[in-house]
């Protein structure tokens, strides 16, 4: 068992070692059913020789609680016959609530569909013409449900239709492909009761970005009813106005010049013009002139063809409402028919759903989807014409300690603030967009084609942004700032694939943030070097925790006496192909990517395994060992678990045990910080203040702290035999710690001068190469009885 499964099991490794896997792992399911190990496919499996992936199993960790995983396990054989299995376990707890997700965002438009009383499809034209989705009306509006019918191409309910129909939605299907446009037809079914019914389709034909057909979305609705009024209002005028109560269309009877004759509404709310206003007028008179000329041309169709128009319009109706409307205009006896539907609730669904498509439900910005969209615009045009465009990619600074610290209602509404202030500045033609968390991004779809003025242009806009963003927010009481890390990359100048342009801007931003933030930074192709190689050495990392390349050096700690009083422990990295990795290479990489809470961890039990072994020999066992914590591995939630954790394990005396921490530490969370310290003080743990000085150094906290140390920075010590005010620095902090009654500790001593300075002063501990470098273990203990004058 390697440490990670047994860190996902909540195992030590040596609990695991010789349990039946079956007992200890799943040995029953979340639902409370027993796990049959008898008949376990993967020992089934493992027995005949075969490798065995399952996608889905439950694992119990040792506290009880379920762990979703997917495994491979691979036989080991010998002459053919299996001696066991290699079994690789994943963790797919993230996997699951991406897809929970995912099936909640399909069942709400699922939902919606299902309120639209007619039959909603998608067909994907570039998957085999697949139907990708029914709603739930085939069943109530044709009798079938869809397992009784037979495949036909897309549509399984095309068969359905009667045969002299077919060719015209066969037609209408390949001219809305062909067109890109919306398409109409009208056909007969028959029912599953035998009886004939009409259908009207509606829909619309979609293409990719490479105006290849994509998919078509319809709807279908039975207008039986619709039709068998429509033909008694043609066959007598007095019978057909009892049966038009029961059409919730406004229809209109004109003439063919288009002049109104007489109407019906099912409900008179629906004439949003009084009768007197349109009877007897030519729809030029009534209407704005757009819609009356698209209906003049429709009714002239309609005379001249004897063909069926349907358009939709958008018009405002009195009290300053806008409302959509389907008319459809077809030929009547001596007279043109026009049916008017108002259909705005729909549209406005349609327009929900685009909504949540292509926007950020929080800033109202574009999202991802629909920036990559226009980003692959805005490049063609910019390729076509010889223009650059550019990227601005930028990530708040800090924004996570505000959302942390003040609730994430708090930072949504600063996100919603550095929206609207990035939309001051937004062109007519640019587009800014939300991609996630605190990253936006700023699409310029044109600057100049000098490379040059470009990227003068591109700075000025990131500089406006910038001073705009690090202006203080005021909410709910609190003045809050941030300052942007902002990446900048210009197109078309590499790589022409909207993706990797994005991904330049990110690297650019990334490297804004590691050089300290507040900065901008255009793309280079070096920064993709120093990217892969962070990778690498990310790797590499990984590698040396699981195959035990890490190891501790220790730097002694001299009494004003000349004898050691314990030594500071240092991280070492022995690459077996790079030699020795300075800490300063890889320990900010640990931290960024989480690495720090297993490597923090192994210096804690390394360093508490010595303080034992000193005891258990009866030698030193007033020494102590001082261990640095990283401000991710303080501020994890059981850091204080696994310091008490490991001391018990161990049975290391607590007093021995000394943690240095810093000042950055100490100000995030002031109120936090002091509730460890005073936690891991109660059982004995000695604290010391790391690099004193170079921070926020506050008397308010300090007094507050539960310390037993200050360590005064070598920065101020290399410099106090020639710099008056280092000297003057050093010499207030040693005042000052011996009037809060902390020991003084001084970091970087490699002169005499510089020791006797600090003896006269006196500071009462020393550590540096004037008494010793970091040594290996057996080094360090050789060093023990070494006394320094």
């Amino acid at each position: 068992v390697n440490p990670a499964a047994a860190r996902m099991l909540g195992y030590e490794v040596d609990e695991l070692i010789g349990i039946p896997m079956h007992s200890t792992i799943h040995h029953s399911y979340p639902d409370g059913s027993r796990y049959d190990h008898n008949h376990c496919p993967m020992y089934s499996s493992i027995d005949k020789g075969l490798s065995r992936h399952v996608d889905n199993e439950v694992l119990w960790r040792k506290d009880g609680t379920s762990l979703p995983v997917s495994y491979i396990s691979t036989p080991i054989l010998h002459n053919g016959r299996a001696q066991g299995a290699v079994v690789t376990f994943r963790d797919i707890t993230e996997r699951l609530t991406a897809e929970k997700a995912l099936k909640q965002s399909e069942l709400d438009y699922r939902t919606l569909s299902q309120n639209i009383p007619g039959i909603i499809y998608r067909i994907m034209l570039q998957e085999n013409n697949c139907m990708q989705f029914f709603n739930d009306m085939l069943e109530p509006m044709t009798g079938y449900r869809v397992d009784e019918l037979e495949p036909c191409e897309a549509r399984c309910f095309e068969q359905l239709i009667l045969p002299d129909d077919r060719p015209e939605v066969h037609r209408q299907y390949r001219s809305a492909i062909d067109n890109n446009s919306l398409f109409e037809v009208e056909y007969r079914i028959k029912h599953k009761n035998g009886t004939i019914r009409h259908f009207l389709e509606r829909g619309r034909a979609s293409h990719d970005s490479h105006g290849q057909p994509y998919h078509i979305d319809g709807l279908i609705l039975d207008i039986t009813e619709r039709k068998v009024a429509e033909q008694q209002v043609i066959q007598s005028n007095e019978y057909h106005r009892a049966l038009l109560k029961a059409i919730p269309d406004l229809m209109f009877m004109l003439d063919r010049e288009g002049r109104f004759l007489d109407y019906h509404a099912y409900d008179a709310d629906d004439l949003y013009l009084p009768p007197e206003q349109f009877i007897g007028k030519r729809v030029n008179d009534v209407f704005p002139p757009d819609l009356a000329e698209a209906l003049a041309a429709d009714i002239s169709q309609v005379i001249d063809r004897n063909e069926v128009c349907m358009h939709e319009f958008e018009l405002e109706v009195p009290a300053g409402a806008r409302q959509y409307e389907r008319r459809t205009v077809k030929c009547g006896e001596n007279q043109v028919i026009m049916f008017v539907r108002n259909i705005t609730e729909r549209k406005k669904a349609e327009q929900r759903l685009e909504y949540q498509a292509f926007f950020d439900l929080l800033t109202g910005l574009p999202n991802r989807q629909l920036l990559l969209n226009r980003l692959s615009q805005v490049l063609a045009r910019c390729i076509r014409r010889g223009h650059l465009g550019a990227i601005i990619y930028l990530d708040l600074d800090r924004f996570k300690t505000i959302n942390d610290s003040l609730g994430h209602d708090i930072g949504d509404r600063l996100l919603i603030q550095v929206a609207r202030r990035l939309e001051q500045h937004l062109r007519q033609e640019d587009t800014i967009a939300r991609l996630s968390g605190d990253e936006f991004v700023i699409l310029l779809s044109e600057v100049s084609d000098d490379p040059e003025t470009a990227r003068n242009q591109a700075r000025s806009y990131a500089d406006k942004i910038s001073d705009t963003l690090s202006r203080p927010y005021h909410i709910e009481g609190h003045n809050l700032h941030t300052t942007p890390s902002i990446g900048i990359t210009l197109f078309p100048m590499g790589s022409n694939d909207v993706d990797t342009i994005l991904r330049e801007a990110d690297i650019a931003m990334y490297r804004a943030k590691q050089q300290g933030r507040n900065l901008t930074q255009f793309y280079l192709p070096s920064m993709q070097f120093a990217v892969d190689e962070r990778l690498s050495l990310e790797t590499h990392l990984r590698d040396a925790i699981r195959n035990d390349q890490l190891l501790l050096h220790f730097q002694p700690q001299v009494q004003v006496d000349g004898s050691i009083s314990g030594a500071e422990v240092l991280l070492r990295w022995q690459h077996p192909e790079r030699g020795m990795v300075p800490p300063g290479n890889f320990i900010t990489l640990a931290e960024d990517t989480g690495l720090i809470i297993p490597i923090g961890e192994w210096v804690l039990l390394q360093a508490c395994q010595r303080l034992k072994e000193w005891e258990t020999t009866g030698q030193r066992q007033q020494h102590t060992l001082a261990v640095n914590v990283s401000p991710r591995q303080f501020r994890h939630t059981n850091f204080v678990e696994q310091v008490k954790a490991i001391l018990e394990e161990t049975g290391a005396a607590p007093s021995c045990l000394e943690l240095e921490i810093t000042e950055g530490i100490v100000v995030e969370d002031v109120e936090d910080t002091i509730e460890k310290m005073r936690t891991l003080r109660a059982i004995g743990v000695r604290f010391a203040l790391d690099d004193f000085g170079t921070g926020y150094s506050s008397l308010s906290y300090l007094k507050r702290l539960p310390l037993d140390k200050l360590k005064i920075d070598k920065a101020f010590v290399s410099d106090i035999a020639s710099d008056a005010n280092d000297a003057t620095i050093v010499e207030t902090i040693i005042a000052m710690a011996r009037h809060l009654e902390l020991h003084v500790v001084a970091e970087g001593v490699e002169t005499e001068a510089e020791l006797q300075f600090l003896q006269e002063k006196n500071c009462q501990t020393y550590q540096g190469y004037y008494f010793s470098k970091p040594l290996p273990w057996d080094e360090y203990q050789r060093l023990l009885d070494k006394k320094f004058h």
